[in-house]
Protein backbone atom coordinates (compact mmCIF):
# COMPACT_ATOMS: atom_id res chain seq x y z
CA UNK A 1 0.00 0.00 0.00
CA UNK A 2 2.93 2.36 0.70
CA UNK A 3 5.05 1.26 -2.25
CA UNK A 4 7.18 1.91 -4.25
CA UNK A 5 10.38 1.89 -2.19
CA UNK A 6 13.84 2.54 -3.56
CA UNK A 7 15.85 5.42 -4.89
CA UNK A 8 14.00 8.64 -4.08
CA UNK A 9 11.32 6.72 -2.17
CA UNK A 10 12.62 5.64 1.24
CA UNK A 11 10.76 3.00 3.24
CA UNK A 12 8.27 4.49 5.70
CA UNK A 13 9.43 4.72 9.31
CA UNK A 14 7.22 3.42 12.09
CA UNK A 15 7.37 4.06 15.83
CA UNK A 16 6.46 1.24 18.18
CA UNK A 17 6.38 1.21 21.96
CA UNK A 18 6.96 -1.59 24.43
CA UNK A 19 9.01 -2.84 27.35
CA UNK A 20 12.39 -4.21 26.31
CA UNK A 21 12.15 -7.62 27.96
CA UNK A 22 15.24 -9.01 26.22
CA UNK A 23 18.32 -7.23 24.84
CA UNK A 24 21.09 -9.34 23.38
CA UNK A 25 23.83 -9.39 20.78
CA UNK A 26 23.48 -11.98 18.01
CA UNK A 27 25.17 -13.18 14.86
CA UNK A 28 28.37 -15.06 14.10
CA UNK A 29 30.53 -12.21 15.41
CA UNK A 30 27.91 -11.06 17.95
CA UNK A 31 27.92 -7.62 16.32
CA UNK A 32 24.16 -7.19 15.87
CA UNK A 33 21.49 -6.43 18.51
CA UNK A 34 18.08 -7.97 19.08
CA UNK A 35 15.50 -6.33 21.34
CA UNK A 36 12.28 -8.12 22.20
CA UNK A 37 9.49 -5.67 22.95
CA UNK A 38 6.63 -6.82 25.14
CA UNK A 39 3.18 -5.27 24.84
CA UNK A 40 0.04 -5.43 26.91
CA UNK A 41 -1.75 -8.73 26.53
CA UNK A 42 1.50 -10.68 26.19
CA UNK A 43 2.24 -9.86 22.56
CA UNK A 44 5.91 -9.57 21.62
CA UNK A 45 7.79 -8.04 18.72
CA UNK A 46 11.32 -8.94 17.64
CA UNK A 47 13.30 -5.85 16.66
CA UNK A 48 16.90 -5.83 15.48
CA UNK A 49 19.74 -3.66 14.25
CA UNK A 50 22.74 -4.88 12.31
CA UNK A 51 26.28 -3.77 13.19
CA UNK A 52 25.31 -2.11 16.49
CA UNK A 53 25.89 -3.24 20.04
CA UNK A 54 23.32 -2.80 22.82
CA UNK A 55 25.60 -0.10 24.26
CA UNK A 56 25.54 1.81 20.97
CA UNK A 57 21.73 1.77 21.10
CA UNK A 58 21.78 3.01 24.69
CA UNK A 59 20.18 -0.13 26.12
CA UNK A 60 22.01 -2.78 28.08
CA UNK A 61 19.37 -4.09 30.50
CA UNK A 62 15.64 -4.84 30.16
CA UNK A 63 13.31 -1.91 30.89
CA UNK A 64 10.38 -1.58 33.28
CA UNK A 65 9.05 1.42 31.37
CA UNK A 66 8.04 1.48 27.71
CA UNK A 67 10.58 2.64 25.18
CA UNK A 68 10.05 3.94 21.65
CA UNK A 69 11.72 2.17 18.74
CA UNK A 70 11.70 3.74 15.28
CA UNK A 71 12.37 1.61 12.24
CA UNK A 72 11.11 -0.19 9.17
CA UNK A 73 9.08 -3.34 8.65
CA UNK A 74 11.13 -6.05 6.91
CA UNK A 75 10.46 -9.55 5.61
CA UNK A 76 12.84 -12.10 7.10
CA UNK A 77 14.62 -13.64 4.11
CA UNK A 78 15.54 -16.77 6.07
CA UNK A 79 12.13 -17.45 7.62
CA UNK A 80 9.39 -17.33 5.02
CA UNK A 81 6.34 -15.34 6.00
CA UNK A 82 7.97 -13.80 9.09
CA UNK A 83 7.82 -10.02 9.31
CA UNK A 84 10.21 -8.24 11.67
CA UNK A 85 11.13 -4.73 12.69
CA UNK A 86 14.53 -3.26 11.74
CA UNK A 87 15.65 -0.55 14.19
CA UNK A 88 16.71 2.92 13.08
CA UNK A 89 16.73 4.50 16.56
CA UNK A 90 15.70 3.89 20.16
CA UNK A 91 14.55 6.37 22.79
CA UNK A 92 13.37 5.97 26.36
Amino acid sequence: LLRPFGEGNPKPLWKVYGKATSIRPFGKDMNHTEIILSHEGGKTLRTYRFFSSPEQLGLTTPTKESIAVVGTVEKNMFKRGVVEFRINSVSE
